[in-house]
């Protein structure tokens, strides 16, 4: 975990900003942790035998707030040593998001500053390529861990005006959001490429536009988002364009059915060489205690990319409040030298497990 000196008066500010929280009625602030065993095996050997804990601080004064958020996660036994290794995910400690913000209201409208480690989420599509220019990936995790866990946000300072009638950010990173990978492909780390990105975002009656922009040394993406909500599902579409990677077009759904939420979307990709496609389709279930999340993601287009496909599948009861136990199964397929082909051959292509987790926390 590595702070530099950009951090310095982030942290001088956070320790003034506490203490006068800590002294002032109006202050308002929480804790939360959740706690994780994750048990993960494949058919050749242990994947994780993995203890994963993450923590988050919530502070609030007035117009001004600060949020820190982070995990450690320690393997537990030699079992499972080659392929931590091979996806360097031993021991791992990481602030996913550090920030101060404040906001200005005036009758209408508002201003909103936000600096430091923080999420710049202009799209919610999980699968890439999308609008979502400055989140990463953990992707050396395989994808057995929560969403949440496999996000890396930038450091930045991030600029919102917002009226009725929608909204105008801007965005300077000044560190990217590393992504990482299993061997033998390289990581992205945090480095200052300049980038500088643009969203506005105009209402329209239930429709939302969205005209994104994103600038830097190497590239230059600009896209159109836009969504409209119905009474059970909403609609949403996103086309972008790239000086280095070609053209994106992305149509999805989110259905909200009482007990079940799915939201399958279909990416068409234009680049230089070829077209090609993904087929990405989520499930979760929600009954009492019960709990079933599952997902496919299958791409399609030439015969070497029909055998790239991801499933996952997981069952979960709470048996306490606050406490989850459940088991789960991942399967991957996916051509040589790809990256749902490297998961392949470091799980021989599918795992099972067994995960226990809690969620407290605690008003401060």
């Amino acid at each position: 975990m590595n702070l530099n000196g950009r951090w310095l008066s982030l942290i001088l500010i956070t320790v003034s900003f506490s203490s006068l929280a800590s002294a002032n009625e109006a202050a308002t602030g929480n804790f939360s942790y959740t706690p994780r065993l994750d048990l993960w095996q494949s058919e050749q050997q242990a994947i994780a035998r993995t203890f994963y804990l993450r923590s988050s601080l919530d502070l609030r004064y007035q117009q001004m707030g600060f949020r820190a958020d982070g995990f450690v996660s320690k393997e537990l036994d030699e079992d499972s040593k080659s392929s931590q290794e091979n996806r360097g995910t031993k021991n791992a400690a990481e602030l996913s998001e550090l920030f101060w913000d404040s906001e200005i209201r005036t009758d209408g409208s508002a201003w909103a500053l936000r600096l430091g480690r923080q999420p710049v989420r202009w799209s919610q599509s999980w699968t890439l390529p999308s609008l979502d220019f400055f989140t990463g990936r953990r992707a050396n995790r395989l994808f057995l861990e929560p969403l949440v866990d496999q996000l890396t946000h930038p450091d930045a300072a991030k600029l919102t005006y917002s009226n009725e009638l929608g909204e105008f950010e801007v965005v300077r990173v000044f560190g990217r959001s590393p992504t990482l990978m299993p061997h033998p492909f390289s990581n992205i780390d945090r480095s200052d490429l300049r980038d500088i990105g643009m969203r506005v975002l105009i209402k329209s009656g239930g429709l939302d536009w969205t005209i994104l922009a994103r600038h830097n040394e190497e590239r230059t993406d600009t896209g159109l988002l836009a969504n409209y909500a119905f009474e059970d599902f909403v609609a949403k579409f996103e086309v972008g364009t790239s000086s280095l990677s070609g053209r994106f077009l992305t149509f999805g759904t989110d259905w909200f059915l009482e007990t079940v939420t799915v939201g399958p979307q279909i990416t068409l990709v234009d680049t230089s060489t070829r077209v090609e496609g993904l087929l990405y389709i989520p499930f979760r279930y929600k009954f009492e205690q019960w709990l079933i999340d599952a997902e496919h993601l299958q791409y399609f287009g030439s015969t070497e990319l029909t055998k790239d496909h991801y499933s996952s599948l997981r069952i979960g009861r709470e048996v306490f409040d606050g406490g989850v136990i459940s088991i789960g199964a991942q399967t991957y397929r996916g051509a040589s030298g790809r990256p749902l082909g490297i998961s392949e051959s470091m799980t021989n292509g599918s795992v099972y497990g067994l995960r226990f987790e809690y969620t407290g926390g605690f008003l401060l």
